[in-house]
């Protein structure tokens, strides 16, 4: 079985690749989803040069910061979950802690902006496939007014972009129909609509889109950020 170390470099070189074959200029930031997975595994990838790490619980983001900062200084997390407003202090105040991409709602927003007291990078999370289990902004509208108010009235909170999730249908239906995924295209079109709103470029917002199913389909979409953890760690530690 290969290591994380040659998973991780057969998965940038891939990336690489994709991008060269693509004629895409930019190369997205990749994210080691590493929910789950002991802090050795983490250490082995930071050794192998991945710097930018995703955790999706509150309490785990807060522990593995807590320790790894101090083994790999240069480690970036970002939180990729859910939050509850009783879990925002354990999230906020992680050590090496450089993004939240899961801003789902104004309550949160505004729950999270009253308790920073350092500047952090966000998303907003957009519920692009419109299924009930899936948190993010679904109107339009609800998503300007919070990105007026990260841009505009927020201290701390810098918008760094938009992120989606996606169905899995729809990302099955891409690669077996050889055509676009909806939710990233409906990303792209969320994007546009944004910038024009707060009268800033479309390149100044990222794109956070695409796991380790269909990250080189985000890719050719336009993805900033690619999260993808199973491709570097294997399968997901399941939790009691």
């Amino acid at each position: 079985m290969s290591s994380i170390t040659e998973r991780l470099g057969a998965l940038r070189s891939e990336i690489a690749a994709h991008c060269e074959q693509h004629s895409i200029e930019r190369i997205p930031t990749l994210i080691a989803v590493s929910k789950t997975k002991p802090n050795e595994d983490l250490i082995e990838a930071y050794e192998a040069g991945q710097r930018d790490f995703g955790e999706n619980y509150p309490n785990e983001l807060k522990v593995k910061a807590a320790e790894l900062s101090k083994l790999c200084p240069e480690i970036r997390f970002h939180f990729i979950g859910s939050i509850q407003k009783k879990n925002i202090n354990s999230i906020i105040k992680a050590p090496n802690l450089v993004g939240i991409q899961t801003l789902a709602s104004m309550e949160i927003i505004e729950n999270v902006d009253k308790r920073l007291t350092s500047s952090v990078n966000v998303m907003l999370q957009c519920n692009t496939s419109g299924e009930e289990n899936k948190g993010g902004f679904l109107e339009e509208e609800d998503l300007f007014r919070a990105a007026e108010f990260v841009k505009n009235e927020s201290k701390f909170m810098k918008l760094e972009g938009l992120m989606t999730i996606g169905s899995v249908e729809n990302s099955k239906k891409a690669a077996e129909e050889n055509v676009p995924n909806a939710d990233f295209t409906k990303l792209r079109e969320l994007q546009q609509k944004v910038a024009e709103r707060l009268k800033i470029s479309p390149d100044d917002l990222s794109l956070s889109m695409g796991m380790s199913t269909d990250y080189l389909a985000a890719i050719e979409q336009g993805a900033s950020v690619i999260r993808v953890g199973s491709k570097i760690f294997g399968a997901r530690n399941v939790t009691k």
